[in-house]
Protein backbone atom coordinates (compact mmCIF):
# COMPACT_ATOMS: atom_id res chain seq x y z
CA UNK A 1 0.00 0.00 0.00
CA UNK A 2 1.47 3.32 -1.11
CA UNK A 3 0.47 6.77 0.03
CA UNK A 4 0.34 9.16 -2.92
CA UNK A 5 1.66 12.59 -1.93
CA UNK A 6 5.37 12.58 -1.20
CA UNK A 7 5.62 8.84 -1.81
CA UNK A 8 4.50 8.22 -5.39
CA UNK A 9 4.68 11.94 -6.17
CA UNK A 10 7.44 14.41 -5.33
CA UNK A 11 5.38 15.93 -2.53
CA UNK A 12 6.08 19.46 -3.77
CA UNK A 13 2.72 20.59 -5.21
CA UNK A 14 2.43 23.88 -7.07
CA UNK A 15 -0.43 26.00 -8.36
CA UNK A 16 -0.49 25.75 -12.15
CA UNK A 17 -3.82 27.43 -12.91
CA UNK A 18 -6.29 29.86 -11.35
CA UNK A 19 -9.87 30.10 -12.57
CA UNK A 20 -11.83 33.10 -11.28
CA UNK A 21 -15.60 33.21 -11.62
CA UNK A 22 -15.97 36.94 -11.04
CA UNK A 23 -14.51 39.64 -13.26
CA UNK A 24 -11.92 42.19 -12.12
CA UNK A 25 -14.47 44.85 -11.37
CA UNK A 26 -16.51 42.55 -9.14
CA UNK A 27 -13.53 40.97 -7.39
CA UNK A 28 -9.93 41.96 -8.26
CA UNK A 29 -7.31 39.24 -8.69
CA UNK A 30 -5.02 40.93 -6.16
CA UNK A 31 -7.82 40.79 -3.59
CA UNK A 32 -8.22 37.04 -4.14
CA UNK A 33 -4.46 36.46 -3.79
CA UNK A 34 -4.26 38.48 -0.58
CA UNK A 35 -7.14 36.54 0.96
CA UNK A 36 -5.61 33.21 -0.07
CA UNK A 37 -2.22 34.12 1.36
CA UNK A 38 -3.70 35.35 4.62
CA UNK A 39 -5.88 32.27 5.18
CA UNK A 40 -3.36 29.63 4.11
CA UNK A 41 -0.59 31.20 6.19
CA UNK A 42 -1.96 29.35 9.23
CA UNK A 43 -2.16 25.92 7.61
CA UNK A 44 0.57 23.26 7.51
CA UNK A 45 -0.94 21.13 4.72
CA UNK A 46 1.23 20.62 1.62
CA UNK A 47 -1.47 22.06 -0.63
CA UNK A 48 -1.75 25.09 1.65
CA UNK A 49 2.01 25.60 1.36
CA UNK A 50 1.65 25.56 -2.42
CA UNK A 51 -1.11 28.19 -2.33
CA UNK A 52 0.84 30.35 0.13
CA UNK A 53 3.99 30.21 -2.00
CA UNK A 54 1.97 31.05 -5.09
CA UNK A 55 0.32 34.06 -3.38
CA UNK A 56 3.66 35.37 -2.14
CA UNK A 57 5.28 35.11 -5.57
CA UNK A 58 2.30 36.60 -7.39
CA UNK A 59 2.09 39.64 -5.09
CA UNK A 60 5.84 39.77 -4.45
CA UNK A 61 5.39 40.05 -0.68
CA UNK A 62 5.73 37.98 2.49
CA UNK A 63 3.22 39.70 4.77
CA UNK A 64 -0.51 39.53 4.29
CA UNK A 65 -3.57 40.49 6.31
CA UNK A 66 -4.89 39.11 9.59
CA UNK A 67 -6.53 35.72 9.97
CA UNK A 68 -9.15 35.10 12.66
CA UNK A 69 -11.11 32.02 13.81
CA UNK A 70 -8.98 29.67 11.72
CA UNK A 71 -10.23 26.09 11.62
CA UNK A 72 -8.82 23.27 9.47
CA UNK A 73 -10.56 19.94 8.94
CA UNK A 74 -8.20 17.16 7.72
CA UNK A 75 -9.22 15.77 4.35
CA UNK A 76 -11.59 18.64 3.65
CA UNK A 77 -10.27 22.19 3.95
CA UNK A 78 -10.18 25.29 6.09
CA UNK A 79 -12.49 27.99 7.35
CA UNK A 80 -11.37 31.43 8.51
CA UNK A 81 -12.16 35.11 8.73
CA UNK A 82 -9.73 37.41 6.93
CA UNK A 83 -9.30 41.13 7.62
CA UNK A 84 -6.81 43.93 7.00
CA UNK A 85 -5.99 43.15 3.39
CA UNK A 86 -6.67 46.70 2.20
CA UNK A 87 -3.05 47.77 2.67
CA UNK A 88 -1.81 44.54 1.10
CA UNK A 89 -3.52 45.12 -2.21
CA UNK A 90 -3.12 48.90 -2.23
CA UNK A 91 -1.03 49.92 -5.24
CA UNK A 92 -0.26 46.25 -5.94
CA UNK A 93 -0.23 44.70 -9.40
CA UNK A 94 -0.08 40.90 -9.27
CA UNK A 95 2.26 39.03 -11.59
CA UNK A 96 0.23 37.23 -14.22
CA UNK A 97 2.97 34.90 -15.49
CA UNK A 98 3.29 32.79 -12.33
CA UNK A 99 0.69 30.33 -13.61
CA UNK A 100 -2.13 30.08 -16.11
CA UNK A 101 -4.95 32.48 -15.27
CA UNK A 102 -8.45 32.25 -16.66
CA UNK A 103 -11.31 34.69 -16.16
CA UNK A 104 -14.43 32.54 -16.40
CA UNK A 105 -16.98 35.14 -15.38
CA UNK A 106 -18.38 35.07 -18.91
CA UNK A 107 -19.85 31.60 -18.70
CA UNK A 108 -20.91 31.76 -15.07
CA UNK A 109 -22.22 35.31 -14.97
CA UNK A 110 -25.85 34.20 -14.70
CA UNK A 111 -25.08 31.80 -11.87
CA UNK A 112 -23.16 34.25 -9.71
CA UNK A 113 -24.37 37.44 -8.16
CA UNK A 114 -21.34 39.63 -7.53
CA UNK A 115 -23.14 41.58 -4.80
CA UNK A 116 -23.04 38.46 -2.61
CA UNK A 117 -19.31 38.93 -2.11
CA UNK A 118 -19.87 42.21 -0.33
CA UNK A 119 -20.23 42.31 3.44
CA UNK A 120 -21.29 44.96 5.93
CA UNK A 121 -19.27 43.37 8.73
CA UNK A 122 -16.19 45.23 9.95
CA UNK A 123 -13.58 44.32 12.57
CA UNK A 124 -10.90 46.77 13.64
CA UNK A 125 -12.13 49.09 10.92
CA UNK A 126 -11.46 46.48 8.23
CA UNK A 127 -13.89 44.58 6.00
CA UNK A 128 -14.36 40.93 6.99
CA UNK A 129 -14.12 38.10 4.49
CA UNK A 130 -15.54 34.71 5.46
CA UNK A 131 -13.26 32.27 3.67
CA UNK A 132 -13.62 28.60 2.79
CA UNK A 133 -10.84 26.78 0.93
CA UNK A 134 -11.08 23.07 0.19
CA UNK A 135 -12.58 20.23 -1.78
CA UNK A 136 -16.12 19.37 -2.88
CA UNK A 137 -16.99 17.77 0.42
CA UNK A 138 -15.94 20.89 2.32
CA UNK A 139 -18.15 23.11 0.19
CA UNK A 140 -21.11 20.74 0.61
CA UNK A 141 -20.59 20.57 4.38
CA UNK A 142 -20.88 24.34 4.41
CA UNK A 143 -24.07 24.26 2.32
CA UNK A 144 -22.57 25.67 -0.87
CA UNK A 145 -23.72 24.41 -4.26
CA UNK A 146 -21.19 23.44 -6.91
CA UNK A 147 -22.70 24.25 -10.30
CA UNK A 148 -22.56 21.77 -13.15
CA UNK A 149 -20.13 23.97 -15.06
CA UNK A 150 -17.72 24.18 -12.13
CA UNK A 151 -18.01 20.43 -11.61
CA UNK A 152 -17.20 19.79 -15.29
CA UNK A 153 -14.21 22.11 -15.00
CA UNK A 154 -12.94 20.22 -11.95
CA UNK A 155 -13.34 16.83 -13.62
CA UNK A 156 -11.46 17.94 -16.74
CA UNK A 157 -8.43 18.88 -14.62
CA UNK A 158 -8.65 15.89 -12.30
CA UNK A 159 -8.48 13.48 -15.23
CA UNK A 160 -4.97 14.84 -15.83
CA UNK A 161 -3.90 13.92 -12.30
CA UNK A 162 -4.29 17.42 -10.90
CA UNK A 163 -5.97 18.42 -7.64
CA UNK A 164 -8.68 21.09 -7.70
CA UNK A 165 -9.22 23.37 -4.71
CA UNK A 166 -12.32 25.54 -4.47
CA UNK A 167 -12.33 28.99 -2.89
CA UNK A 168 -15.50 30.48 -1.42
CA UNK A 169 -15.70 33.98 -0.02
CA UNK A 170 -18.71 35.23 1.87
CA UNK A 171 -20.74 32.10 1.06
CA UNK A 172 -20.03 32.08 -2.65
CA UNK A 173 -17.61 29.95 -4.67
CA UNK A 174 -15.57 32.47 -6.63
CA UNK A 175 -12.44 30.61 -7.71
CA UNK A 176 -10.83 27.26 -8.41
CA UNK A 177 -7.12 26.53 -8.04
CA UNK A 178 -5.52 23.71 -10.02
CA UNK A 179 -2.56 22.14 -8.22
CA UNK A 180 -0.06 19.68 -9.69
CA UNK A 181 2.37 17.34 -7.95
CA UNK A 182 4.90 15.64 -10.23
CA UNK A 183 5.18 11.84 -10.15
CA UNK A 184 8.62 10.66 -9.00
CA UNK A 185 10.77 9.47 -11.89
CA UNK A 186 11.57 6.17 -10.18
CA UNK A 187 7.98 5.40 -9.11
CA UNK A 188 6.98 3.43 -12.22
CA UNK A 189 10.07 1.20 -12.04
CA UNK A 190 9.54 0.58 -8.32
CA UNK A 191 5.92 -0.50 -8.88
CA UNK A 192 6.90 -2.65 -11.86
CA UNK A 193 9.59 -4.41 -9.79
CA UNK A 194 7.21 -5.13 -6.91
CA UNK A 195 4.59 -6.56 -9.24
CA UNK A 196 7.25 -8.76 -10.91
CA UNK A 197 7.96 -10.13 -7.42
CA UNK A 198 4.33 -11.25 -7.23
CA UNK A 199 3.14 -8.53 -4.86
CA UNK A 200 -0.21 -6.75 -5.14
CA UNK A 201 0.19 -2.99 -5.11
CA UNK A 202 -2.43 -0.49 -3.91
CA UNK A 203 -2.58 3.30 -3.87
CA UNK A 204 -4.07 4.99 -0.80
CA UNK A 205 -4.93 8.69 -0.86
CA UNK A 206 -7.29 11.31 0.45
CA UNK A 207 -7.39 12.90 -2.99
CA UNK A 208 -10.43 12.55 -5.26
CA UNK A 209 -10.95 9.41 -7.29
CA UNK A 210 -10.24 10.87 -10.74
CA UNK A 211 -6.92 12.38 -9.68
CA UNK A 212 -5.96 9.18 -7.85
CA UNK A 213 -6.80 6.97 -10.84
CA UNK A 214 -4.77 9.21 -13.15
CA UNK A 215 -1.68 9.06 -10.92
CA UNK A 216 -2.13 5.31 -10.40
CA UNK A 217 -2.33 4.74 -14.15
CA UNK A 218 0.91 6.67 -14.71
CA UNK A 219 2.85 4.32 -12.42
CA UNK A 220 1.03 1.08 -13.18
CA UNK A 221 -1.12 0.65 -10.07
CA UNK A 222 -4.53 -0.95 -10.63
CA UNK A 223 -5.94 -1.01 -7.10
CA UNK A 224 -6.88 2.41 -5.70
CA UNK A 225 -8.41 3.61 -2.44
CA UNK A 226 -9.30 7.28 -2.96
CA UNK A 227 -11.00 10.00 -0.90
CA UNK A 228 -9.88 8.27 2.30
CA UNK A 229 -9.92 10.61 5.29
CA UNK A 230 -6.69 10.61 7.36
CA UNK A 231 -8.21 8.78 10.32
CA UNK A 232 -9.53 6.04 8.01
CA UNK A 233 -6.20 5.08 6.43
CA UNK A 234 -5.44 2.59 9.21
CA UNK A 235 -8.89 1.03 8.66
CA UNK A 236 -7.99 0.35 5.02
CA UNK A 237 -4.86 -1.44 6.19
CA UNK A 238 -6.97 -3.52 8.56
CA UNK A 239 -9.40 -4.41 5.76
CA UNK A 240 -6.54 -5.72 3.61
CA UNK A 241 -5.08 -7.66 6.51
CA UNK A 242 -8.39 -9.48 6.93
CA UNK A 243 -8.45 -10.34 3.21
CA UNK A 244 -4.82 -11.46 3.16
CA UNK A 245 -4.69 -14.99 4.57
CA UNK A 246 -1.18 -16.07 3.53
CA UNK A 247 0.73 -12.83 3.41
CA UNK A 248 1.51 -9.52 5.05
CA UNK A 249 0.42 -5.96 4.38
CA UNK A 250 3.13 -3.31 4.05
CA UNK A 251 2.43 0.43 4.05
CA UNK A 252 4.72 3.05 2.52
CA UNK A 253 4.19 6.69 3.51
CA UNK A 254 5.85 9.89 4.61
CA UNK A 255 3.26 12.17 6.23
CA UNK A 256 1.77 12.76 9.65
CA UNK A 257 -1.54 11.41 8.37
CA UNK A 258 0.17 8.17 7.33
CA UNK A 259 1.56 7.35 10.78
CA UNK A 260 -1.49 5.38 12.09
CA UNK A 261 -1.49 3.28 8.91
CA UNK A 262 2.27 2.74 9.15
CA UNK A 263 1.85 1.53 12.73
CA UNK A 264 -1.11 -0.70 11.86
CA UNK A 265 0.56 -2.41 8.89
CA UNK A 266 2.51 -5.64 9.33
CA UNK A 267 5.45 -3.71 7.92
CA UNK A 268 5.49 0.09 8.06
CA UNK A 269 7.92 1.72 5.63
CA UNK A 270 8.61 5.44 5.92
CA UNK A 271 10.33 7.69 3.41
CA UNK A 272 13.35 9.13 5.22
CA UNK A 273 12.64 12.66 4.01
CA UNK A 274 9.14 12.52 5.50
CA UNK A 275 7.84 13.73 8.84
CA UNK A 276 9.36 12.70 12.17
CA UNK A 277 6.02 11.18 13.21
CA UNK A 278 5.95 8.88 10.17
CA UNK A 279 9.56 7.83 10.70
CA UNK A 280 8.87 7.04 14.35
CA UNK A 281 5.79 4.94 13.50
CA UNK A 282 7.52 2.85 10.82
CA UNK A 283 9.47 -0.40 11.09
CA UNK A 284 11.73 0.50 8.16
CA UNK A 285 12.99 3.92 7.05
CA UNK A 286 14.21 4.41 3.49
CA UNK A 287 17.22 6.72 3.26
CA UNK A 288 19.13 7.52 0.10
CA UNK A 289 22.88 7.15 0.59
CA UNK A 290 24.67 9.80 -1.43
Amino acid sequence: MFDKTGTITEGVPSVIKVCKFLNEQAFPYSQLLAILGTAENKSEHSLAMAVLKFSKESLNMDNFGKCLKFDAVPGCGLKAKVIKIEDVIKNTTPKMNICEYEDLSHFLNREINSSKTETDNFIEGSKVYDVLIGNREWMKRNFLTITDKVEDLMQDNEKNGHTCVLVAINNQIISMLVIADKVKEEAHLAIYTLKKMGLEVYLLTGDNKRTALSIAKQVGIKHVFAEVLPHNKALKIEQLQKLTTNGKVAMVGDGINDSPALAKADIGIAIGTGTDVAVEAADVVLIRNN
